[in-house]
């Protein structure tokens, strides 16, 4: 009850002053309102409690120029209407939400202008459709996922690189195949499979015309056999392939194989590049098998 009788005296201080009582509550003179406490009136009492707390005088309220009405409201030039809430200018319409010129709609939303529909969502522009999601210029769909500039598929995901991004529009896509060299002591394979492992072209250092009736320990033997499957791997068209070794031997063994087979390739010409992408030794390291654990004396 007390806060509700200094509301309403409140509100008659701030009639305007040709009202004969506001001319009577504001007065300066203590006599009447004095009088009035004296008799009783818890009107008048209140009044005098208010005014010796700000030692005879109340706040002075601004409204000619509009900057404040009452109780701190702003009005006149439209910055605030009501308990702290703009109008006129269209800055805010109610509770902080802002109107007219379309920065914001309500709680906050954005719109007009569309950089925001609501609650946070963007639009019109495309910059984000709906809670932080991107859509129109194709930075993210949904959920922080970004699509159309392939960067990300689904919720800032990255994901693996795009190699077809690198290959040019329109060119060809070129199917890698599997070179298999295989040295088992005295014996060089070498065949050619697609991913799947079937099998497209071999050959072993015993089916070569000039090595026949020779050794087949010198290095020569495993050099000409992987020229020789170079030159038919270029007549039936490979245009890249992975190399994978099998062999107990030395690397530089392996590696003349392999040479040879980019140097058949090539042929007299030189400046083609190798097909060759990269190479896997997949050797099974030894060891010295699988036992059980031993017993324990007791």
């Amino acid at each position: 009850m007390a806060a509700r009788a200094l509301g309403l005296a409140g509100r008659a201080l701030l009639r305007p002053l040709s009202s004969p009582g506001a001319q009577r509550l504001l007065s300066t003179d203590k006599g009447p309102l004095q009088e009035l406490a004296n008799a009783g009136d818890p009107m008048s009492r209140l009044i005098m409690q208010a005014r010796n707390q700000t030692d005879g005088g109340f706040p002075r309220h601004f409204a000619e120029n509009g900057f404040t009405a009452g109780g701190g409201r702003m009005g006149g030039n439209g910055f605030t209407a009501s308990d702290g809430r703009m109008g006129g200018n269209g800055f805010t319409a109610s509770d902080g939400r802002m109107g007219g010129n379309g920065f914001t709609a309500s709680d906050g939303r954005m719109g007009g202008n569309g950089f925001t529909v609501g609650d946070g969502r963007m639009g019109g522009i495309g910059f984000t459709a709906g809670d932080s999601r991107m859509g129109g210029i194709g930075f993210t769909p949904g959920g922080a996922r970004m699509g159309g500039n392939g960067f990300t598929a689904g919720g800032g995901r990255s994901g693996r690189f795009n190699m077809e991004m690198l290959r040019p529009a329109g060119a060809p896509r070129v199917k890698r195949d599997v070179l298999h060299v295989t040295l088992k002591g005295k014996k060089t394979f070498v065949t050619v499979t697609d991913v799947k492992g079937n099998r497209k072209a071999g050959a072993s250092a015993g089916c070569l015309e000039d090595r026949k009736g020779r050794s087949r320990l010198a290095r020569y033997a495993g050099e000409a056999t992987g020229e020789h499957m170079g030159r038919v791997a270029s007549k039936i068209g490979l245009k890249s392939v992975i190399v994978k070794v099998k062999g107990y031997s030395f690397f530089r063994k392996k590696k003349k194989v392999i040479m040879g087979f980019a140097d058949g390739f090539r042929g007299e010409r030189v400046r083609t590049p190798s097909p060759i992408m990269h190479v896997h030794d997949v050797t099974q390291l030894a060891h010295n098998g699988c036992r059980l654990p031993k017993k324990v004396r007791k």
